[in-house]
């Protein structure tokens, strides 16, 4: 009987928070994640004792749990939250109104009654700066006492709510809660991070998963090598002035290896590069490290070998790659299953999901000619859990029970299948990129993401000055100047400079990515150069994700753009702002368009145009609206064709009853579509929300928005009026 190899990689980092020099941490997220994905993750796997894994864990994160179990991480959020409530400056206050909503709102923060009650009292919409005076005198001493208790409880994940029954007591108890409970909190915090290494070893001494790493601090390798074979992936592309050290990359895996080592008594022989970015001069590195195999995207395999090769055919199995008489094994994730994990699967319940995954699977194992397949799932092991209304339990709970049962698909440890299916096939050529499209732009190529290069190159170039004039300083200090340096070449800091990634906390990225670079200075008692006293973001990234229609339009509804000003007065929501820490390889709308007249409502959607709006996979537009009590539902094919209909639905009781079938929609370099307000049965002055969702076989595979809704009012005959401006 033929059996698939199934490999879970679960990779799990968080940015370098530290400041050195004062030892503190002003954002809370590696505490934070600890408490969820980092205990979660392998604490379930001791229920289900026949399913094996892999757990890469990032070095520069592994120091950051370590300075928490020995309680020296000076963490400002920590401080804020056992300071009194009675005691709080304005300052105090607007610093804990303006960060202890930062989770799931969704899923982490409606659920919760009370914790709902204070974010809508503070307003969910952004707060401007000449508001907050007024808005943090409208909250009490206990409903800040509250707010600092909520946004640590939220944070613990389904294990650590199982093991210790006090949190879920706090969560009963909901409001209320004395300076006692605070202290507890961070106690229970301090308890559960205390077990997660300890956890980690003893799983790995069992067999049960397989540990592995990464470089010390994040980098992409290849960049830091040359910055120059960018070019390979991206031959327009307008890079920074040449960074070349390859020293530091050998020194970011030498460095990450031997801490890993210190940690837990042995050497790991795989690795997940940053971001899963190979290029062909770092494999002498690998290999002189002790690693024997790494991991990376399929598209990589694709344009390693060319377009030729089947996808059944060429994936899934492992290969060997030989540069400079050094070899290693390399693997390649299935991008779609590990996408549907940490993108699809929140949205849809545990049982369908579960069924759509081992669909996936039972394809693979009967379309592939391999003998022996291995389906690589490798992705972000922490931050998709913030999506699922459980955390993830009940998915892996049902998949894990699945799998523990099935003869035909296997789990497995990496180095295990490798042991016994040695690679059969050689690369004669690797491919330079990154898991996300094949390059390295997420990095790079940016003029914000230039000037951090050029800002890293000068400051190494300074150390390297600063080395050959002073030949007697010790190694103990070289060693901590180049750490800041390593620190600096984190992939992270880029990833959040320029496009497309913006978060709440981009000021404090760029503020620590600079620090990092300042303190090479300190630490030299050398002038710091007055450019990183400035900082690299300025005023980007002023458009909204979300803006509401401004007056009527009046589109034509023919599928394409007819002229500029048609949908000039709608509103839209944008969906390329991604605030996400995670990336997903398939986007299907980049903006949706949404405007009215007094009869209709307007909406329009406008594609990647990438092979899933072509492809032979059937996907269906979903949109809800909501209003007046009603709900309806308007569904059409996810395809470009210009002679489609839309089908209205009225839903009851989670039935819907159709309401008829219309043809005012065309799909064909965009979608338009018209929708007579009657027919929602809606007037002037209804309130109406509304989400689209994209589709395939009742699976949602992206809602819009991720999280919330789009809401407006319809207009009566007033409405520009009342929205005019000079």
């Amino acid at each position: 009987m033929k059996e698939l190899s199934l490999a879970f990689l679960w990779h799990m980092h968080q940015p370098y928070y530290k400041d050195t020099l004062s030892g503190t941490y002003h954002m809370p997220w590696v505490r934070m994640h600890a408490l969820k994905g980092y205990f979660d993750m392998p604490s379930i796997l001791e229920e289900y004792p026949c399913i094996h894994a892999t757990f890469n864990i990032v070095p520069s994160l592994l120091q950051q749990l370590m300075d928490y179990v020995t309680q020296s991480a000076k963490d400002v959020f920590i401080d804020i939250t056992l300071q009194s409530a009675s005691d709080l400056t304005d300052d105090d206050k607007q610093f804990i109104l303006s960060n202890f909503f930062m989770a799931n709102w969704d899923t982490m923060i409606k659920p919760y009654p009370r914790y709902w009650q204070l974010l809508t009292s503070r307003g969910v919409g952004v707060v401007n700066e000449k508001d907050w005076p007024s808005i943090v005198r409208q909250f009490s001493a206990q409903d800040y006492r509250d707010l600092q208790m909520w946004f640590n409880l939220t944070w613990f994940g389904y294990r650590a709510r199982k093991k210790y029954p006090h949190i879920n007591e706090l969560i009963k108890k909901g409001k209320q809660f004395s300076e006692h409970d605070k202290r507890d909190l961070i106690d229970l915090q301090y308890e559960v991070i205390n077990q997660i290494i300890p956890l980690y070893k003893k799983l790995a001494q069992n067999g049960q998963i397989e540990l592995t790493t990464t470089p010390m601090y994040h980098p992409i390798l290849p960049l830091i090598y040359d910055t120059n074979f960018a070019y390979r992936s991206m031959p327009d592309a307008i890079l920074p002035s040449r960074f070349q050290y390859p020293v530091d990359a050998n020194d970011q895996i030498k460095r990450g290896v031997d801490y890993f080592e210190t940690l837990f008594g042995f050497r790991p022989v795989g690795m997940w590069p940053s971001e899963g970015s190979v290029c062909p001069e770092i494999v002498p590195f690998f290999q002189e490290a002790g690693i024997q195999w790494i991991a990376t995207d399929e598209e990589i395999l694709k344009y390693s070998l060319g377009a030729s090769h089947s996808r059944d055919d060429s994936l899934f199995q492992p290969y060997r790659f030989s540069y400079q008489d050094s070899n290693i094994s390399v693997l390649f994730r299935d991008k779609g299953l590990s996408d549907v994990i940490g993108f699809t699967y929140a949205k849809n319940p545990p049982v369908q999901s579960v069924a759509d995954f081992l669909n996936h699977l039972n394809k693979i194992l009967h379309s592939t000619t391999i003998e022996k397949p291995l389906v690589g799932v490798f992705l972000d092991g922490e931050n998709a859990w913030e999506y699922f209304s459980d955390g993830g339990e009940e998915f892996f709970r049902q998949l894990y029970t699945q799998l523990s049962n099935l003869k035909t698909i296997k789990t497995t440890r990496v180095s295990d299948y490798l042991a016994n299916n040695q690679p059969k096939n050689q690369l004669s050529h690797l491919h330079s990129g990154s898991w996300i499209n094949h390059d390295f732009k997420i990095w790079i190529a940016d003029s914000e993401k230039n000037q951090a290069w050029n800002y890293l190159r000068q400051t190494r170039e300074f150390l390297d000055t600063w080395f050959a004039k002073n030949p007697e300083a010790s190694d103990e200090l070289k060693q901590k100047v180049m750490s800041e340096i390593f620190m600096a070449e984190g992939s992270d800091w880029f990833w959040w400079y320029g496009e497309p990634f913006s978060t709440d906390n981009d000021e404090e990225f760029d503020r620590l990515f600079r620090l990092h670079l300042i303190n090479v200075y300190r630490m030299l008692d050398s002038s710091i150069p007055a450019y990183l006293k400035n900082p690299i973001i300025v005023s980007h990234k002023t458009e909204s994700i979300i803006e509401k229609p401004v007056g009527f339009i009046h589109p034509i509804i023919d599928g394409r753009k007819t002229h500029f000003y048609e949908w000039q007065e709608a509103g839209y929501y944008n969906t390329s702002k991604s605030t996400t820490t995670m990336h997903k390889s398939e986007i299907f709308l980049k903006t949706i368009f949404y405007g009215f007249d007094l009869q209709h409502l307007y909406l329009r959607f406008d594609p990647f145009h990438n092979e899933s709006w072509n492809n032979k996979e059937k996907k269906t537009v979903a949109i809800t609206i909501n209003a007046a009590e009603k709900q309806f539902l308007i569904e059409f094919p996810f395809e470009r064709n210009t002679k489609i209909s839309y089908v209205l639905f009225i839903v009851e009781q989670n039935k819907k009853q159709q309401v008829g079938k219309y043809t005012s929609i065309k799909a064909d370099k965009i979608i338009e579509l018209s929708i007579p307000f009657e027919k929602l049965k809606l007037h002037p002055g209804y309130d109406v929300s509304f989400f689209a969702e994209i589709k395939h076989d009742d699976l949602s595979l992206e809602k819009y928005p991720n999280s919330g809704v789009i809401s407006f009012s319809v207009p009566d005959a007033e409405f520009e009026n009342t929205m005019w401006s000079v």
